[in-house]
């Protein structure tokens, strides 16, 4: 079992940018407290300026719901779990500078191997979203493994930088299994086709 962590969150209020965004959304500028979603496609140095600003006006207001760097260290024990990157803030990668993602990478990277002594090598794509160009700036930060987000099975002809993986959520059991074996997307696909 891997972990994919962002390491943000968890050294500091334990509160990810888009709970922030979504409780404080009435303190967002034009349009995005009309639509959360276009947080999600504007440059990242964009977005880090709203949250951080709307971060400075909030304050630690939010519960939090990131593990703390204590937590990491005791998971980081067990043999049968290993702690994987998901970068520091959990930027959307191909929305991202060539120098915020090499920070992105080598930051995480970094921070997670001082809390718990061990090698990160495994990445995870935040949002399932990427383009062609992060895999050189990984095997430049020194991961030799990415997963994306979608379910469907590993083949001999798997790119060890697009690993695909079954993500479970906190939905029932048979909707979790529709997911796993792509079922769920099938399914929706066809019925947007009729809407």
């Amino acid at each position: 079992m891997t972990f994919f962590i962002t390491t943000e969150p968890v050294e500091s209020s334990g509160v990810f940018w888009w709970t922030l965004a979504e409780r404080f959304r009435h303190k967002l500028p034009e349009p995005y407290n009309g639509d959360i979603d276009l947080l999600w496609k504007i440059p990242e140095s964009e977005r880090a300026k709203i949250i951080d600003k709307l971060h400075s006006e909030t304050g630690d207001r939010a519960e939090r719901e990131a593990m703390t760097v204590s937590d990491v260290k005791n998971i980081s024990g067990y043999d049968f779990l290993t702690i994987g990157s998901h970068t520091v803030n959990h930027v959307i990668t191909p929305n991202c500078t060539d120098e915020e993602l090499i920070y992105e990478f080598e930051e995480s990277k970094k921070k997670l191997e001082s809390w718990t002594g061990k090698k990160v090598n495994t990445f995870c794509f935040p949002n399932g979203d990427f383009s062609q160009r992060e895999e050189t700036f990984l095997k430049r930060t020194g991961y030799e493994m990415a997963v994306v987000a979608e379910n469907s099975f590993i083949t001999e002809n798997t790119d060890v930088y697009k690993v695909p993986r079954f993500s479970v959520g906190e939905g029932y059991f048979a909707e979790e299994l529709c997911h796993m074996f792509g079922v769920w997307q099938r399914a929706v696909k066809r019925i947007k086709s009729i809407i």
